[in-house]
């Protein structure tokens, strides 16, 4: 049961990644020479202002969040979060796995024992597991399946070419709904759903090939608020183990 927690908070980190990589992507296509046409024409849609418009804005954005996902036999398995994001390129993600009856309640657990914080800067990665009692050190550059977390570091603006992206929007309640389709069909993904509203990022959502979900539901959002760099920094009991790979 563990494993599949771990593996679902993961998916859930890399389909962030994703969506963040996107409207940097696009940035950089709409700040680049225009020499290729045929990509950007693909991209300059009034969706793709609004993302770049939102990643211009948003210097810093943090949010809790509930998770809901799929696992094995059609059983859901949820969590509760916090993420923070400073550009460029820091992120930190508290997730802790919670009853889902506490999701339909809105309920938020009193405790913030996390059962997994990621934190990526500058180029590295760090997975704590508390109850492993370890930490994961790995270098951007030896996660061969990090694409969307060195996307949003800057390390690559490639990923992007591996996508059809949709934008729908509604102008009655000012929210926009971008809908990222792998051109691979052997990808572990089959659609990746990104909503905002307010030009804020309220919704995720993630299908696998075999019909799974993994949703997220931000709330609480606050942006541009000052984070200190101090946030971006792991404070480790003592005897935790310090595992580098890569």
């Amino acid at each position: 049961m563990f494993k599949i927690k771990q593996l679902l908070i993961r998916s859930v980190l890399f389909l962030l990644c994703y969506a963040m990589a996107i409207t940097v992507s696009i940035a950089a296509n709409n700040t680049s020479n225009h020499g290729n046409a045929d990509h950007n024409s693909d991209l300059s849609t009034a969706g793709s202002s609004y993302l770049v418009e939102f990643l211009k804005a948003a210097k810093t954005y943090q949010a809790d969040f509930w998770q809901i996902g799929e696992a094995s036999a059609g059983r859901l398995e949820c969590a509760y979060g916090r993420l923070l994001l400073k550009q460029p390129g820091q992120l930190l993600w508290q997730v802790k796995n919670i009853d889902c009856q506490q999701v339909q309640a809105l309920k938020a657990p009193t405790d913030q024992q996390w059962d997994q914080v990621i934190l990526t800067k500058q180029q590295s990665v760090k997975i704590y597991q508390p109850l492993l009692e370890q930490v994961i050190e790995r270098s951007l550059g030896s996660l061969d399946d990090a694409v969307p977390v060195k996307l949003l570091t800057g390390a690559s603006l490639q990923a992007l070419a591996g996508f059809d992206v949709r934008e729908q929007s509604k102008s009655d309640d000012q929210s926009q709904l971008f809908i990222l389709s792998p051109k691979n069909k052997q990808s572990l993904v089959s659609k990746i759903e990104i909503a905002f509203k307010n030009k804020e990022l309220q919704q995720m959502t993630v299908l696998t090939p075999l019909g799974q979900s993994t949703k997220l539901q931000f709330f609480n959002i606050k942006t541009n608020q000052i984070l200190p760099s101090s946030l971006f920094e792991l404070k480790l009991p003592k005897g935790i183990d310090v595992i580098k790979q890569g």
